[in-house]
């Protein structure tokens, strides 16, 4: 099998994402697609889901990209493919940036120079209280110097990180740990 290049399979996860986001995807609008996030972890309803939504959009983006079956046995037989290739699938937020650390593909806000470009695509963690845990995933659409204009999962201008809705965000950069360069 032939794998798509990093940037495409990234920008087509993207894209992906944005998609649940312009729906208006949410536990209450859409709690059968939501359960399809979860349910390529084995999480439930009520779990929260930014990183399985995240993780979901790759898989998909991938079956489409070799022309592979989206059912969801298939999507469960990509995730070694996924481990090899982008990061390994997870639902945690704390293990998405253990291993972009252990493939070197972090950059922690503070090793973010002034000639930095941050790129669609690419994968943003934040953590809402100051600490250095991260508790929330999105995709960046673009950079907008004072903000990230990201797609997130499970958020909602109630709850930054369990708010159970897919949508468009721009975040201040005081919340941001760092990026994960998907290509």
């Amino acid at each position: 099998m032939k794998l798509p290049d990093k940037k495409t399979w990234a920008l087509k996860a993207l894209a992906k994402s944005i998609a649940y986001a312009d729906a208006g995807v949410s536990r209450t609008s859409d709690p059968a697609q939501v359960g399809r996030f979860d349910a390529f972890f084995g999480l439930s309803l009520k779990d929260p889901f930014c990183a399985a939504e995240a993780f979901f959009c790759v898989a998909v983006s991938l079956a489409e990209l070799i022309g592979d079956a989206m059912d969801m046995e298939t999507l469960e037989s990509l995730k070694p493919i996924i481990a090899a290739h982008f990061l390994t699938p997870t639902a945690s937020c704390g293990e998405i940036l253990a291993d972009a650390k252990v493939r070197g593909v972090w950059l922690s806000v503070d090793a973010i120079g002034d000639n930095q470009d941050i790129l669609p695509g690419w994968w943003v963690l934040y953590n809402w209280h100051g600490g250095d845990a991260p508790e929330h995933v999105g995709m960046v659409e673009h950079d907008q110097g004072d903000v990230i204009a990201d797609v997130e999962a499970n958020t909602s201008s109630a709850s930054n990180a369990n708010g159970g809705t897919c949508a468009h965000k721009d975040r201040d950069w005081s919340c941001v740990l760092g990026f994960v360069r998907t290509y």
